[in-house]
This record gives structure tokens, C-alpha cells and sequence, in this order.
């Protein structure tokens, strides 16, 4: 059996030399590593479903003829057994289809409308999709999924009934949920620290053309009611499967201290192979051309633990950029699990005051990565513990 071999650097200050299963588009090399793993106790149960090819000078490589459909993008699948850990990531380059984008902008605007006591929804359903102008469902009737939107990524760890999950659909349904805090929904707040989570930015256009509203009394101001950048606060998605009947609750509990960081030199280590990496991408935007929004999820299997990065990352260019990071450690020999949750930001005035880059071409998610712990960190809203344990 053929496994998959790539030489990658999945975060800033990490720097593995080896990732013996993969699942990246790009430089592809395969070796016998079946015998790696089992002498680390694991197994590879899944790998990418598209057959590599040695290259043949006398194959046809001529484009197939236009009238011939397109292949449906075939998703690209990764998965490792080790320590009783099922761990499998799914990743695809097929966004949302139309319908898909219809039902998700459904759920999106039913999830940002507020609940009764009882936790049903204060405004019918119905009410939703026939709202009229001027009303609080009209003004709620612009939240919309990302542009690119990946509904079939996901990243999964199963540990018997426990599931540590991360997938799009339940990042954006948080991030929809977080509008029914919003009490002043003209009110610009540049902070990241208000109690719903949830902050209503402007472009530069916006600011300028705001002016332009001040200074003409005739021109009636367009207000923004949501959050247009998809700043979700998504902290993965963590569930558990009844056994035999019996259930049983799991919740993170706060820690005074990082749990994570006294494990630093171990995912520092260059020696320990890295048996499994992916980079799952979850959801993009590009912000109508004002910049980029992404949301993305890191995964590094050691002989030893797992390493998890859930990774949202935001410019709104001369505006601000966002950083929020959630990190995941698990020692195997070990039940439980350390997450440590970390927000910076900076608006662009800060970065010239820190004498950072202040080009949008440079904050750019693919380039930017080792000065984003350079921004200055932001205070988690109420109920968001920047330290925070469970028990398996």
C-alpha cells in the first residue's frame, strides 16, 4: 500500500521535517510507510481516492473535447488510527452549489432572529423569507453564507462515544446566533470584545462615503445590521454518542493557566515523525473586493498527541486586521484535552504606530502567518475562556 509523503510547515512556530500521510494538492511524493506507522502503534485507514499516475510519455495529454462535462472535483479524504483515536479529514475544492447557498442562507437568517423564553423563535418562519422593508426581519434578510463556501470539508476525531468535530455549517450557524445579541446594530464597534462577539465594521469606501452622507443632508445614510466579515466564534463542535443507552455530559472547564504550553517542547521536536498533517479549508470571502475573510482548520498527528489550529483569519484592507486562534492538544496516554483560545487585531493606524506593514497585499493569509502574533491581543467576550480543559 502507498501512503502519502510531504514535506510541510503547518504553523508559525512549529517546523516538522516529516508528514507521512498527507493531504495537500501539491508536491506529491509516495514511499512505503505502513511500517513507519505500525511501529508508532497507528494505521492509516483512509487516503486520497485519486489514483497517482507515473507520468507516460505516450499518453494522450490533450485537453478532452469541449462539449465533454466537467468531472465532479473528487474529495480528497485522509484518515489514521492510532492510541483508539479515529481521526479522518475531508477536503474538497467543490464549493456550495445553489440550492446548498439557499437552504444555508435559510438557516442563517432563522438562527440570528431572537427566541422567546421557552427557545422558540420570536419571529415566525414565514415571517423570514416575507419580510418587508423597515422591519427588524428585513434588515436581518442581508446575512448570506461566504462566497466560497466548502459545505463537504470537514475535520473529525472519534475517541468512543466522544466527537471533537469541525465542519462550516456549524461555524456559520454560531456566527448567525451571535446576532441576537447585537443591541445597537447602527452603532460601529471597532473592538472584538463586545458581549455578543459581533462587531459592525466599514470598508474604507464606507467611511469615506459615510462623510459624504454627513456633509449632504439630502442623500439618506445606508446602515449596515450585520456582520458582513464571518467573524465567527467558533470553537469546534464537540458531541457525544450514547453507548448502550447511557449518555453522559462533557463541557469545557476554565483553567487559570495555558495547558498547552507546558507541552511546547514536545511539538517542538524535530525527531518525532509527524504521522498525519492536513489543511482544511472551511470558508472564504473576499468582502465584495475590500479584502479577505477565511476560516480554515490545522491538524498534526505525533506519535505521542495531536495538535489541532482552528485559524479565522480577517483583513478589511487600510481598515483591520483580525486574527482569532484556537488551538487543541491531547496527549494520548492522557484524557484530556487542552484548548487555549487567543483574539488579536489591529486597525491600521496601530500597525503604522508598531511600525508593521501596512500594505494589504502583505497581510495576505498565505504570506502573513509569522507576524500575526505581533497584533495586539483583544479581550474574549463574556463566556469565552482563553484556557479551557475536558475530559474524555
Amino acid at each position: 500500500t502507498r501512503y502519502i509523503y510531504h514535506v510541510q510547515h503547518p504553523y508559525p512556530y512549529i517546523q516538522p521535517t516529516k508528514t507521512l500521510i498527507s493531504n495537500t494538492n501539491t508536491g506529491f511524493m509516495f514511499v512505503e510507510t505502513a511500517k513507519v506507522l505500525s511501529e508508532h502503534g497507528a494505521k492509516a485507514i483512509c487516503v486520497s481516492n485519486q489514483h497517482h499516475k507515473e507520468f507516460d510519455c505516450n499518453v494522450d495529454l490533450s485537453p478532452p473535447p469541449t462539449s465533454a462535462p466537467a468531472p465532479a472535483p473528487v474529495p480528497r479524504i485522509v484518515g489514521i488510527e492510532i492510541q483508539k483515536w479515529r481521526i479522518t479529514s475531508v477536503s474538497t475544492s467543490s464549493i456550495a452549489n445553489e440550492s446548498e447557498v439557499d437552504q444555508m442562507t435559510k438557516d442563517l437568517q432563522t438562527s440570528c432572529m431572537p427566541l422567546n423564553e421557552d427557545g422558540s423563535c420570536l419571529v415566525p418562519a414565514s415571517s423570514v423569507t416575507n419580510a418587508s422593508d423597515g422591519s427588524a426581519c428585513s434588515k436581518l434578510m442581508l446575512i448570506h453564507p461566504p462566497e466560497i463556501l466548502f459545505l463537504g470539508n470537514n475535520l473529525k476525531l472519534d475517541y468512543g462515544d466522544f466527537v471533537l468535530s469541525f465542519c462550516p455549517r456549524d461555524a456559520l450557524m454560531e456566527w448567525g446566533k451571535a446576532h441576537r445579541g447585537l443591541n445597537n446594530l447602527a452603532k460601529e464597534c471597532p473592538s472584538a470584545s463586545s458581549k455578543s462577539s459581533l462587531s459592525i465594521l466599514k470598508s474604507a469606501d464606507a467611511k469615506l462615503w459615510s462623510k459624504n452622507v454627513l456633509a449632504d443632508s439630502e442623500t439618506k445614510q445606508v446602515i449596515v445590521h450585520h456582520d458582513w466579515t464571518f467573524s465567527s466564534i467558533y470553537d469546534g463542535s464537540v458531541s457525544v454518542c450514547p453507548n448502550d443507552g447511557e449518555s453522559r455530559q462533557l463541557r469545557w472547564e476554565s483553567l487559570h493557566e495555558s495547558g498547552i504550553s507546558r507541552y511546547t517542547k514536545m511539538l517542538m521536536d524535530k525527531s518525532a515523525p509527524i504521522l498525519m498533517y492536513d489543511d482544511v479549508p472551511l470558508y472564504e470571502d473576499d468582502l465584495h473586493d475590500n479584502g479577505e475573510s477565511q476560516l480554515s482548520v490545522k491538524v498534526r498527528i505525533m506519535p505521542k498527541c495531536f495538535y489541532i489550529l482552528l485559524r479565522f483569519f480577517l483583513r478589511i484592507d487600510n481598515v483591520l486586521v483580525r486574527c482569532r486562534d484556537v488551538r487543541f492538544f491531547h496527549l494520548f496516554e492522557m484524557k484530556v484535552i487542552y484548548r487555549d483560545i487567543t483574539w488579536r487585531e489591529a486597525t491600521w493606524d496601530t500597525l503604522k504606530i508598531l511600525r508593521l506593514p501596512t500594505s494589504p497585499s502583505f497581510w495576505n493569509s498565505d504570506k502573513c502567518a509569522g507576524y500575526l502574533d505581533k497584533l495586539p491581543f483583544v479581550q474574549l467576550p463574556e463566556g469565552v475562556h482563553a484556557f479551557s480543559s475536558i475530559r474524555i
